[in-house]
C-alpha cells in the first residue's frame, strides 16, 4: 500500500480552499447572528429597565459602535479584513438599525 504523505502547509491549503466562505455569506451570517439577538436577548432583558424606546435604541446603537471598534482594533491586530468587513456590514449594520426601526414602529402601534 502507498502512503500519502502531506506536508502542513498542503493540508492547511487544502481545508482553506475546501471550506472558504465568500465574503457575503459571512455578511449575512453574521446578519442572522445580529437578529436571533434582537429578537430573543433583547425583549427579554428590556422591561426589566422600564424606560422608554429611545433609550433602548441609543443603548443598541453605543453597544453596535463599540463593536465597530473592536473589529477595527482585531483588524489592525492581523485579522482578515474580509472577516472584520462582513462582522461590520452585517452583524453591527442589522443590530443597530433593524432594531430601532422595529422598535419604533412597534411603540407606535
Amino acid at each position: 500500500a502507498r502512503q500519502l504523505q502531506l506536508s502542513r502547509s498542503q493540508v492547511q491549503a487544502y481545508v482553506a480552499e475546501r471550506f472558504r466562505v465568500r465574503s457575503d455569506e459571512l455578511v449575512f451570517l453574521w446578519a442572522i447572528v445580529a437578529e436571533c439577538i434582537n429578537c430573543t436577548w433583547v425583549p427579554r432583558i428590556w422591561p426589566e429597565f422600564e424606560a422608554p424606546v429611545d433609550v433602548l435604541l441609543l443603548v443598541i446603537n453605543i453597544i453596535g459602535a463599540a463593536l465597530c471598534g473592536l473589529g477595527t482594533r482585531a483588524e489592525s491586530l492581523g485579522l482578515p479584513a474580509s472577516l472584520v468587513g462582513a462582522f461590520k456590514g452585517g452583524f453591527v449594520a442589522s443590530f443597530t438599525s433593524f432594531c430601532g426601526a422595529t422598535e419604533h414602529a412597534g411603540s407606535l402601534h
